[in-house]
């Protein structure tokens, strides 16, 4: 009678054999052996997995969700500091990321703490651009650098409207259906909500005025520029009272 390969073990093997001749899809192929693994307890082997993905990820939202994998598998081997590690780096690099799999509530708290300190940290560098900016000699230079204050308020108003969605995932957990919260646990639901409103306050406030500097660079310059930006809906989540 012959042994049984693990489930792992053939999908590991199915993968290795196809990348060679790898199309569009071996990203998801990858991204769904680490799930599997994942589902069979085989944290050490996802782990490997997601680290061979980085080949095949061309979007950074792709490889940010690789680094969120990274950070529930290193969390579930006791590996705190790693976790937290991998959670700040996914949301330094796509600020918009939610939990790409259901964990525990304790991750949950982790992954929370991340995007605070990402935008933080977020926040801390692009206010910088825009007294540069205005330190400028009105002449043409000021064109060829509107595209910076255009890209980090286009960066901003998009983590703002992250941070209101981080915002109204706990007012759900405050006043929403669920198991009873203790006093603890609601006090800290409630802090870590003020404090995604905030952020976001300050990220959109930022981020608008990186914009409004752009408008004039491009409005004072010389020759013709296209700047994109993305609006953000995020009136109603910046009611939320907690």
């Amino acid at each position: 009678m012959g042994s049984v390969v693990p489930m792992r073990w053939v999908m590991a093997g199915v993968l290795a054999a196809s990348s060679a001749g790898a199309g569009d899809d071996t990203f998801e192929r990858y991204l769904a052996s680490v799930r599997e693994l994942r589902r069979e307890f085989s944290y050490e082997q996802a782990l490997e997995q997601a680290r061979r993905a980085r080949a095949y990820a061309r979007e950074p939202r792709e490889f940010a969700v690789l680094e969120a994998y990274e950070g529930i598998l290193d969390a579930e081997l006791d590996r705190d500091e790693a976790s937290a590690r991998a959670f700040l780096a996914a949301l330094l690099r796509f600020p918009q990321l939610d939990l790409p799999e259901r964990v525990s509530p304790k991750l949950k708290v982790a992954f929370a703490n991340a995007r605070v300190e990402a935008a933080r940290r977020a926040l801390a560098a692009p206010t910088a651009l825009v007294p540069a900016l205005r330190s400028e000699e009105a002449t043409g230079g000021w064109r060829r650098r509107a595209w910076v204050p255009a890209v980090a308020g286009g960066a901003l108003t998009g983590l703002a409207a992250a941070l209101f969605s981080a915002a109204a995932d706990q007012h759900r957990q405050l006043v929403g259906p669920g198991a009873p919260l203790s006093g603890v646990q609601a006090d800290a639901i409630k802090g870590r909500g003020q404090l995604f409103q905030s952020l976001a306050a300050a990220a959109l406030s930022t981020g608008l005025a990186g914009l409004g500097s752009a408008g004039l660079a491009y409005a004072l310059g010389g020759a013709d520029l296209s700047i994109s930006v993305t609006t953000v809906k995020v009136t109603a989540a910046a009611s939320l009272n907690f």
